[in-house]
């Protein structure tokens, strides 16, 4: 599983904010085509930091399919992520 985390820093006041936690877990579905692979991708509220709370009721929710997970860069399976999550409706 891959945990992406987006703080705020506050320059003037100090402090952090969390703003998003993202999470992608690999769903295992090819199995005969182990170079490519789907991963669920979950998304939580703003200031939720605990991962199994994304997991149990996240923001949004979505699927990245068929991701060349062993020649493309783990930045390239973020930007799909959040790229499917800006066409999901909010739950």
């Amino acid at each position: 599983m891959i945990v992406i985390r987006v703080d705020l820093h506050h320059a003037v006041k100090g402090g952090v904010t969390r703003l998003l936690t993202l999470t992608l877990s690999n769903t295992g579905t090819h199995p005969q085509r182990p170079s490519r692979g789907d991963y669920r991708v979950r998304m939580g509220r703003k200031g939720q930091e605990c991962v199994r709370d994304v997991h149990r009721n996240p923001t949004r929710e979505t699927f990245v399919r068929d991701h060349a997970r062993k020649t493309a860069p783990v930045i390239e399976l973020v930007r799909k992520a959040i790229s499917a999550l800006c066409r999901v409706e909010d739950t």
